[in-house]
């Protein structure tokens, strides 16, 4: 409102007037100027600060000032601050960390709460200002799957109660003070496990239903994760993983397996959850912005609850733009290049890495050959020809690599004493099994290199004998020449020895006595005849038998000799051919 002139230099007059007044009368002045004018003081006031008339506060003597120094300040507030809880919920007021810190002589008992509150402000130690959290600096990720970042969440809305599919966790049923109830669904409980490619913010959710967190589940959740599905560009195994220090994560099952996938599994500190702020966020929009429909179907079973899911998450990655790089989610993730993805290998060798593997010993063949078998990929052989020193019947440590397999790596120690890995794929073999690198009959030889033994029997060969090549060893071997011919006597110990006298010994004549000869040792008819007639092939009953017992008896009726035995065989069988035993036995 603009004033009139007349106005304006009465105030002037009435400013002038204040400015000169003697203390105590500047109130008297200014109810009379009320008056005459019509107006409140504080009208004129507000006139005197817009026509800049207002006289300035005179600063205090003793501004600056303070009775509470910094120390003392510090001193209230660390008080206060060790009494907080784990949580951070203060316990302790400012005024009651006064009172404590006076009587323990800290303060000055003439210090007021308001005093103390506003300097402690100014020394950046009031415990608003405490409990304010520690700067941090993003960190970024250079690709997608780079970094990946895991948690687990247990759904709280929902539960899956076995004959009524999915329901809500209503409050006044759950909620903390009533941990019975939160007991008797425990095993029902409904577990939601995300992941999240840092780089692009891609996310793969699942549920679980199982009581805690736990190895196997979380096994199943990463392989699913890394592994190639339907519809869902996100997979791969990342170079990073960022979780917390759960049990399950860091059982050996699980960084055994992911150590062997070459995975770098970080593990926060306790206490930062911006660590993993991404994921963390995750979860609040899922629970937002999926499980907020799930009160209004009803959901029977895991499979259908993740089944949904997943539409929904394909959904939110291939339509919502990310508020950080104004991209879909999946959009962004499929500038990831060739190299950077590295496709996982078969679920069934994945779980064979969930132990940490050791590597196994093979012995080389004669063919400088091992055998190794890789689930999966089934036994094949490979030529170690390839490494340096190694020998027929020399053991090498063998493992593999499951992005690389069926190769496998191979360690030797060599000479030095260092272990060398070397790759070797396996031999490539025809429809027949032959390597086929081989030689082929009547088209081209090939021999094996020397290994270091033959090159060692090949030098002690040539010195033996004193030549110089391998053709002169054999001539020298085939002419039957002694080795180291002049040069080693192998008797040289023998003759170097002396060898002491004995003094002779008594001993006793060993009695012997001589066994019967064989002429007088007779056989009788009932042995003889038999041995005989089996010998003939002549058949009991029969007329040539009933004529051999007749002569046998004719001639030996007290026994055959032992050593006529053969003659009168011989004898009966020429008989027999020509006919002739009838004669006999009629004594012709």
């Amino acid at each position: 409102m603009q004033l009139e002139p007349a106005m304006m230099a009465y105030l002037q007059d009435l400013a002038e007037s204040l400015k000169n007044a003697k203390r105590g009368s500047k109130g008297v002045l200014m109810r009379q100027a009320s008056q005459t004018i019509g107006r409140s003081e504080q009208w004129v006031y507000d006139q005197f600060k817009e026509l800049g008339l207002q006289e300035s506060r005179k600063r205090r003597s003793d501004s600056g000032a303070s009775k509470v120094d910094f120390k003392e300040c510090q001193a209230v507030s660390n008080i206060m601050f060790q009494s907080n809880r784990d949580n951070g919920k203060q316990l302790m007021s400012l005024k009651l960390a006064l009172e404590v810190a006076k009587q323990n002589g800290v303060v000055r008992s003439d210090v007021s709460t308001a005093t103390l509150s506003r300097e402690m402000k100014v020394h950046y130690v009031h415990p608003d200002q405490i409990k304010r959290g520690t700067p941090h600096r993003q960190v970024r990720s250079l690709y997608p799957n780079h970094v990946w970042q895991f948690d687990v969440s247990v759904c709280v809305l929902y539960y899956l109660k076995k004959s009524e599919g999915l329901h809500s966790m209503p409050a006044d049923e759950f909620y903390k003070n009533k941990p019975e109830n939160v007991e008797k669904i425990k095993n029902d409980r409904v577990l939601r496990y995300l992941v999240t490619d840092h780089y692009s913010g891609t996310f793969y959710v699942e549920y679980f239903n199982t009581p805690g967190e736990n190895a196997e589940t979380l096994i199943e959740f990463l392989l699913n994760a890394f592994s190639k599905r339907d519809g869902d560009p996100l997979h791969g195994v990342p170079t990073m993983l960022v979780w917390d220090a759960g049990t399950a994560n860091q059982s050996n099952l699980v960084k055994g397996m992911l150590d062997r996938l070459d995975v770098v599994h970080h593990a926060h500190e306790v206490g930062s959850p911006r660590a993993k702020g991404q994921v963390e966020r995750t979860h609040n929009l899922v629970e937002c912005e999926f499980e907020g429909r799930l009160s209004m179907c009803q959901v029977d079973s895991i499979e259908q609850l993740n089944e949904q899911a997943q539409e929904w998450a394909k959904t939110y990655n291939g339509t919502v733009r990310h508020s950080r790089h104004k991209h879909t989610r999946y959009g962004l993730w499929q500038t990831i290049k060739e190299h950077q993805l590295r496709i996982c290998p078969p679920k069934d060798l994945c779980r064979s890495l969930l132990q940490k593997i050791q590597p196994e010993t093979r012995k080389v063949k004669g063919d400088l050959t091992i055998d190794f078998a890789i689930k999966g990929f089934g036994s094949n052989s490979y030529s170690v020809e390839c490494i340096a020193d190694v020998g027929i019947g020399e053991t090498v440590l063998v493992t593999y690599n499951p992005y690389k397999a069926p190769s496998i790596v191979a360690i030797y120690t060599d000479l030095n004493g260092e272990d060398i890995e070397y790759n070797i794929v396996p031999i490539e073999k025809d429809a027949a099994g032959f390597d086929i690198t081989a030689p082929v009959y009547g088209e081209n030889y090939k021999t094996q290199k020397d290994t270091p033994a033959v090159i060692a029997r090949k030098a002690m060969n040539k010195a033996a004998y004193g030549v110089e090549t391998d053709r002169e060893v054999k001539m020298a071997k085939k002419a039957r020449k002694p080795a180291f011919t002049n040069s080693i006597d192998p008797f040289a110990d023998v003759k170097a020895t002396t060898v002491p006298d004995f003094m002779p010994r008594r001993g006793k004549q060993l009695g012997i006595s001589i066994p019967k000869q064989g002429l007088d040792i007779k056989i009788n008819y009932a042995k003889a005849v038999p041995m005989i007639a089996n010998s003939l092939e002549i058949e009991m009953g029969s007329e040539e038998m009933k004529r051999l017992n007749k002569i046998f008896k004719m001639r030996y009726p007290e026994g055959m000799p032992e050593v006529e035995l053969m003659d009168f065989t011989q004898e009966m069988k020429v008989l027999l051919c020509n006919a002739e035993l009838s004669r006999v036995e009629n004594g012709e």
